[in-house]
């Protein structure tokens, strides 16, 4: 990988941090919540105050395999 294309990758993973996003997983579920960071694979993401159909918990990890579409709200 080239230095332009990781520095944009690492960009891109900043600017989700903090944020309020709803994330679009399989199963037709989706869930807002706020992104702490990801993981050092980028496999997982790390997020606080995640609410769903049965509740909201404080905090949750989250696989990447399974989020289809994530937006900021």
């Amino acid at each position: 990988m080239d230095v332009w294309a990781r520095k944009r990758y690492l960009q891109g993973i900043r600017y989700f941090a903090g944020k309020k996003v709803t994330f679009q997983l399989y199963e037709n579920t989706r869930l807002d919540v706020v992104v702490e960071t990801f993981d050092s694979h980028t496999r997982q993401v790390i997020v606080k105050d995640l609410t769903t159909p049965l509740g909201t918990y404080p905090c949750a990890i989250l696989r990447c395999s399974d989020v289809i579409t994530c937006f900021t709200v």
